[in-house]
């Protein structure tokens, strides 16, 4: 999630700058559904996909979308 929240941060203009925030201000922002889930440690790979479905990924990652696609400053 830090990953993701200092590319967006590049992308809004604010050159990577984050603060991390309290399970308290999680749940007062997004509920307890939406905040639960944020404070999951999340991580996902893809392996599944690739070998049950044999999924290939063709586009950007969400992350290098933020950093250098149409989110990017300047775009």
């Amino acid at each position: 999630m830090r990953e993701l929240g200092v590319a967006a941060s590049f992308a809004a203009g604010l050159e990577g700058r984050v603060e991390p925030s309290t399970a308290e201000e999680t749940y007062a922002v997004l509920g307890q559904p939406f905040g639960d889930a944020r404070l999951l440690d999340q991580q996902a790979a893809g392996t599944l996909a690739r070998a049950d479905l044999g999924w290939e990924p063709k586009g950007p990652s969400l992350t290098d979308e933020l950093r250098t696609g149409s989110y990017a400053p300047g775009r």
